[in-house]
């Protein structure tokens, strides 16, 4: 009945590793234009452990066929161009600027360091242009691309059908409201909706047709992949820690078999401690660089379901309860009204950037800045006549 909540067994884990098929999502195949020459290897290699045991659906091929050119174009000359730019106009400033209060020292030698700095600027110039010569891919003769095709010919599902696709659409966008895994971060991703609802719903079509997969021919898996978001991974203080136990139950109450979700450096460690192929530590260190940080929350997905106010008055800003919304009319004016999100308000002197206009009796909300340290959202810009206040501006 909690299957969910419950290890499996080693020996079941044993069993799934040496018979159960392996899938890979489509961020672990992109992974591999990423990863430097030892360590796409090693994934390489680690695939190649499972001989035919290895299959992929369609979305997930689909979607590597379809990115695979623009993620190369990414790594390219012109990120190394971006790297030198940021080398020269934020790195080397800053860093002479961090040293400047030495510059008036009987012993530090801060001419010294001057030049030690363009030293290095110079020689690192000169690093990432071998580096940009070195760089291996090329949309037209693209390794990678050879070896998935290798690899992954006769081992990739067919596709769902017109109606299919549409009832998974369906499903989805239920799904998607109701918060059900996975999938439902990618709501309101800007380059997924102007590519369709194909892609929208392309982690839920992935899932659907491992869990067929799984059915149909009566197999344990393991599912690689690098998408770490809430929809995919339980939270712990901001740490991707367990897949989602609702993904876990789904599967399991479908098929009658097991799952392992795993992401491709924790794949790379269980390889290594299994000694199933020899991997080295820096491969699994440059795997855990391919878990990248989540994308700045849209206000839109922290405020919904929260306590709504319909008025505030300035003086009542310390009694704020967390995770409430104020819709505050400015300078009086009860037709123009400017929702306000505090998660995290305790005291009003917390907030330097709210503007008070104690003759109106209430808070403009023009120049409220999104803050990392103890983050709170303004929504809505201010009157034009506080936005003449040059000092605030700059703020701003």
């Amino acid at each position: 009945m909690f299957y969910e909540f419950y290890k499996l067994p080693e020996e079941k884990v044993d069993e799934i590793w040496e018979k159960g098929l392996l899938i890979v999502d489509t961020n672990v195949l992109l992974d591999l234009y990423r990863l430097s020459k030892g360590s796409r290897k090693d994934l390489m290699k680690s695939i190649e452990f499972f001989g035919e045991r290895i299959w992929s659906p369609y979305q997930a091929t689909l979607e590597f066929l379809r990115n695979r050119e623009a993620v190369i174009k990414g790594l390219g000359s012109s990120k190394f161009e971006e790297f030198i730019k940021v080398l020269n106009d934020k790195a080397v400033p800053e860093l002479k600027e961090a040293f400047k209060n030495f510059q008036r020292h009987p012993c530090i030698d801060f001419t010294y360091i001057e030049k030690r700095i363009e030293s290095f600027r110079m020689e690192l110039e000169k690093k990432v242009e071998g580096w940009k010569n070195e760089y291996p891919f090329d949309a037209d003769n693209d390794d990678v691309l050879k070896w998935v095709t290798k690899k992954y010919d006769g081992k990739v599902g067919e596709d769902y059908d017109a109606k299919l696709l549409l009832d998974i659409y369906s499903e989805g966008a239920i799904r998607y409201k109701a918060q059900v895994p996975p999938g439902y971060k990618d709501a309101n991703n800007k380059d997924k909706k102007e590519a369709g609802e194909r892609y929208v719903y392309g982690d839920l079509i992935i899932w659907k047709s491992v869990v067929e997969k799984a059915k149909k021919d009566k197999l344990d898996i393991i599912f690689l992949t690098n998408d770490t978001k809430e929809d995919w991974y339980e939270k712990h203080n901001g740490q991707a820690k367990a897949p989602r136990f609702e993904l876990l139950r789904e599967f399991h109450k479908e098929t009658a078999q097991d799952i392992i979700i795993m992401s491709e450096a924790a794949f790379l460690n269980e390889m290594k401690e299994r000694k199933s192929v020899k991997v080295k530590d820096s491969s699994i260190e440059d795997a855990e660089r391919a878990i990248k940080p989540e994308s700045p929350i849209n206000w839109k997905d922290i405020i919904a379901g929260w306590s709504f106010g319909r008025t505030l008055d300035s003086s009542a800003l310390s009694a704020i309860s967390p995770n409430t919304i104020f819709n505050v009319p400015v300078a009086g004016s009860l037709d123009s009204f400017k929702p306000v999100v505090f998660p995290k308000v305790s005291r009003l002197e917390d907030y330097h950037s709210i503007i008070g206009y104690p003759k109106e009796g209430f808070v403009d909300t023009g120049y409220l800045e999104s803050m990392t340290s103890n983050p709170f959202l303004s929504i809505g810009g201010g009157k034009d006549e506080y936005k003449e206040d040059k000092d605030n501006e700059a703020k701003k």
